[in-house]
């Protein structure tokens, strides 16, 4: 809900302010949709609407229109454009690749983004593992003698982007997500909020592998599903989630 106020003058007490979302007030009839003096004081020309509803209006630019229609029954209108925003920022996984599996101690990296408002960067913090109770807006931050399971904040936070050292090996398996193959997702919970107070938690995954020594082979030519014919050479690289291509032996 939001507040909608006006300086009026000039109008009397049999006077009344109206107000319409979106287009001119009508007058026939005139709406329910008013706004009341604030007090008594003759010096003081503010009209409100309090905790108008506009749960309706999709984020964007909107106009609210007014009328004053005073005692005599002349009047006189007026206009001024507002956004709405009642989005929280979103995050994409920058580091690692969704289908890169990791092991061991690793930095994730991501990008925040928000359309309206902004980030609030000091907002951005994380929750690593599958929890009994999926993390929401209103789960307390990280304490570890109280809140074990709660938000933590990034290493690094921006208005635009973030990353956190974490220990994929000391995630319990409980804690791990659905299987993908010999490897398993392990969800990557982060809190995101703009400078309005819109909250969101975005949910994020790191591929793992649990045997972190063993060697990952890629074929980077001839790629996927293409025709090839005669002598070809192949290329490809050969990784260890821990060591990198030093541990391949």
């Amino acid at each position: 809900t939001v507040d909608i106020e006006a300086d009026v003058t000039g109008i009397d007490s049999a006077g009344t302010v109206y107000y319409n979302i979106g287009a001119q007030v009508p007058t026939s009839p005139y709406p329910a949709t008013v706004l009341t003096k604030v007090n008594s004081d003759p010096n003081d020309h503010r009209y409100k609407a309090a905790n108008v509803n506009i749960s309706g209006l999709n984020d964007g630019d909107h106009t609210i229109h007014f009328l004053v229609r005073a005692g005599s029954g002349s009047t006189d209108t007026d206009s001024t454009d507002f956004t709405v925003d009642k989005t929280a920022p979103t995050v994409a996984l920058t580091y690692p690749e969704a289908t890169d599996p990791q092991a061991g101690e690793i930095t994730v990296s991501g990008s925040i983004s928000d359309a309206g408002a902004g980030v609030k960067a000091t907002s951005t913090k994380y929750i690593l593992g599958k929890k009994t109770s999926v993390p929401t807006v209103s789960t307390p931050d990280y304490d570890a003698a109280t809140e074990p399971h709660g938000w933590k904040a990034m290493d690094s936070s921006t208005k635009g982007s973030w990353n956190v050292r974490v220990n994929l090996d000391s995630v319990p398996a409980a804690e791990h997500g659905a299987a993908v193959g010999a490897y398993k997702k392990i969800p990557l919970y982060i809190f995101t909020e703009d400078e309005i107070g819109n909250k969101a938690v975005r949910e994020l995954e790191i591929l793992f592998n649990p045997d972190g020594t063993k060697p990952v082979v890629k074929v980077l030519s001839p790629q996927a599903n293409a025709t090839v014919g005669g002598t070809i050479q192949i290329f490809g690289t050969a990784s260890a989630a821990k060591g990198g291509p030093g541990a391949v032996g």
